[in-house]
């Protein structure tokens, strides 16, 4: 059962205080759900009761679902009994007749919020701790109670939409103005709070703002309601089969009225069984993992509090915010007033954009910037953020060694050249490591975290414990020309950039890929990058691992001229393709081609690369690189990356495909030994696997 603990009032009545169960993890197992159910009838069963608070267990208020065992199950009636059981336990908390206070001093995420919605009066701890939302519909999943119905009627329609389908989630402070919660305190007066408040509601001085008689009402009924509804569905076109939960969400609330809240557990057991989502918790579950991950021989991690930043550009801003939010204390670096000016813009800008104004001002308490390495005597972790030229970056980090402490961890943020190379005049390449982030940061979860031969453990250690403490999940790879991200990126581009260079349309390109289940389409993607960028990386790879990367001749004089594959619109806000650009490649844009096989066939080509960097040992396990390319490339998460992809119908089956993709395309689809070792012995990348754990 629940943990329960009863406290005497004056008057002989009681108050009881339920500790929510959950695991290690703050997750609401279907076991922990018997125990809460079993907590409340005892509390509601005893007349000396007059309130119930459900207070925070574990390493928060409830971070959600078990996805382990979501993912286990795999039953779609077996999940919809599940929801039912939560809508039923929420009906029981927003109708008792004794008030319900929820008392939330951690993550209060997904299932979590639903429970707390259901009470009567919500006190929340002003605490950085405090998360409070509804992510899991990142993983394709839609809420298992009745949150999807309950959640416009408390914040209202279009904040609804963010927080559930956008899986936003918000601070303490910002919750507070939503109206998810009623009191913010300070953390250490949450318990009085509740106290106060259970006493408050059991005197009948206020009533439960959404507790006796709510129904499943939906304000979806009013034109502006469906109007919002249908620009939701029109900018969710392109997002694959995970669209399809997020437009199975938009169905509902644009009904204006849920009588029987069946649709709402059949919808939550489908979104859970589909093979879209099945395939995102697999890929959950190898994350979660890698953010389990130890070095060699347990080495600690040594403590982070102060990180210096070479280079404010737009990684460097973007780490130093994140950093800042952290806790950590930043310092940037800039080698001129101008530089340093525009750095420490994009730095506010970024701060700005919170709309936790809390967070705001904490961040900048801790943010700061300099035109010379003072200050970075005190630094723990020294990152360099500047052009990609190996001078250049040798140059800081002699600069460096002569300026930091003797245990202070340095980092590198590389495109493409090797690690070992940027670090091979330094006095001690042991405590260098490399760290790849990917833009933009607050969308892409992954931390490539590159280690060299000559990288110590304690520097592995550290470049791990800063992924997590900014949100990472670390991938460690081997050190080489590309590592792994920038192979499997450049392989795609530049067979993007050989089909336009065929005659194929800009807009087929990039409509194919978004099909196939890329967030953007790759000329899209070049543009963002810079082609230039894009040349530059092609020539290292291609200097050392072939002429796989390269980019066609017509390309790079386009890229000389700083023209790009887009244009502004004529007709509206969006760009538009150029149709000049087939003209200055010299090429008639005459060749149809089929979206979705050409977008098939781009990913195919990433995914072959993605294997021969297992096959050369830049990655430890296929795992890896499946959480890599998803989290950090945006690989399709509906294949569940390239391994899971090329695996689906077996590697024979793989292999077939391929060797006919080779006779119609050429080389670019030629197997890669791995592959056809796996495939003749009847074997896939599982074992593989199951070799390096």
């Amino acid at each position: 059962m629940a943990d329960t603990t009863h406290e005497p009032l004056p008057d002989g009545r009681r108050l009881a205080w339920l500790t929510l169960p959950v695991d290690d993890e703050g997750r609401l197992t279907q076991a922990h759900l018997g125990e809460l159910e079993h907590g409340l009838d005892a509390a509601f069963g005893d007349v000396d009761v007059v309130a119930v608070v459900l207070r925070s267990g574990g390493r928060g208020f409830c971070a959600g679902l078990d996805l382990a065992s979501v993912a286990s199950l795999g039953d779609r009636r077996t999940l919809q009994a599940w929801s039912q059981r939560i809508v039923r336990l929420q009906a029981r908390l927003s109708g008792s007749k004794i008030p319900c206070i929820a008392a939330i001093e951690g993550p209060c995420l997904d299932v979590g919020l639903e429970l707390a919605l259901s009470c009567s009066h919500r006190i929340a701890a002003d605490h950085p701790d405090v998360r409070v939302g509804m992510p899991q519909i990142e993983l394709g999943l839609l809420p298992a109670g009745d949150g999807l119905v309950r959640l416009p009627d408390i914040v209202g329609f279009d904040a609804a939409l963010d927080l559930l389908l956008e899986g936003e989630t918000v601070g303490a402070a910002h919750a507070r103005r939503l109206g998810l919660v009623h009191t913010l305190v300070h953390p250490e007066g949450v318990e009085a709070a509740a106290r106060a408040a259970a006493r408050t509601a059991a005197g009948g001085a206020s009533a439960a703002r959404h507790g006796r008689g709510w129904r499943p009402t939906l304000p979806g009924a009013s034109l502006r309601h469906r109007r919002a509804v249908q620009r939701w569905q029109e900018g969710r076109r392109h997002d694959g089969a995970l669209g399809g939960s997020r437009l199975s969400a938009l169905e509902l609330l644009g009904r204006g009225r849920v009588e029987d809240l069946t649709a709402v557990s059949t919808v939550f057991s489908e979104s859970a069984v589909s093979d879209a989502t099945t395939t995102r918790l697999h890929t959950w579950r190898s994350a979660r993992a890698l953010e389990r991950w130890t070095p060699p021989g347990d080495v600690a991690a040594p403590s982070l509090a102060r990180l210096g930043i070479v280079g404010g550009g737009v990684v460097g801003a973007d780490l130093a915010v994140a950093a800042a939010r952290a806790g950590l204390s930043v310092r940037i670096r800039e080698k001129s007033p101008s530089a340093l000016g525009r750095a420490l813009a994009r730095v506010e800008a970024k701060v700005a954009s919170d709309r936790d104004l809390e967070r705001r001002a904490r961040a900048r308490a801790r943010l700061s910037g300099a035109l010379e390495l003072d200050g970075f005597s005190t630094m723990d972790l020294v990152l360099e953020s500047v052009p990609e030229e190996v001078a250049v970056k040798r140059r800081v980090f002699a600069e460096l060694e002569d300026r930091v402490r003797s245990d202070a961890i340095l980092a590198t943020h590389p495109r493409a050249t090797s690690v070992t190379e940027i670090g091979a005049r330094m006095r001690h390449p042991e405590r260098l490591v490399g760290l790849r982030f990917f833009r933009p940061l607050s969308k892409r979860p992954l931390c490539e975290i590159v280690r060299t031969p000559e990288t110590s453990a304690r520097a592995l250690a550290a470049a791990v414990a800063f992924a997590r403490r900014i949100d990472k999940t670390p991938v460690v790879v081997r050190d080489g020309p590309g590592f792994f991200t920038t192979r499997v990126l450049a392989a795609y581009l530049s067979h993007a950039t050989e089909l336009v260079a065929d005659g194929f349309s800009i807009a087929d390109i990039d409509r194919g890929c978004r099909r196939a289940g890329w967030p953007v389409g790759p000329l899209q993607l070049l543009d963002f990058l810079g082609l230039s960028t894009a040349v530059r990386v092609g020539h290292v790879l291609t200097a050392a691992l072939g002429d796989r990367f390269d980019v066609p001749g017509p390309i790079e004089a386009m890229a000389a001229t700083g023209r790009a594959f887009y244009r502004p619109s004529r007709s509206g806000p969006d760009k538009e393709p150029d149709p000049r650009v087939h003209d200055l490649l010299g090429v008639t844009a005459s060749r149809v081609g089929d979206p979705d096989e050409l977008g098939e066939r781009l990913t195919v080509v990433a995914a072959l690369e993605a294997v021969r960097c297992l096959q050369d040992g830049v990655l430890a396990r296929p795992s890896d690189g499946d959480v890599a390319a998803v989290l950090g490339l945006g690989y399709p998460a509906a294949r569940g990356g390239p391994f899971r992809h090329l695996a689906a119908r077996g590697l024979a089956s793989a292999r077939s495909r391929l060797k006919a993709l080779e006779g119609r395309f050429g080389r670019r689809y030629r197997a890669p030994s791995l592959l056809v070792e796996l495939a003749d012995r009847g074997a896939d990348f599982n074992v593989l696997e199951d070799a390096a754990s």
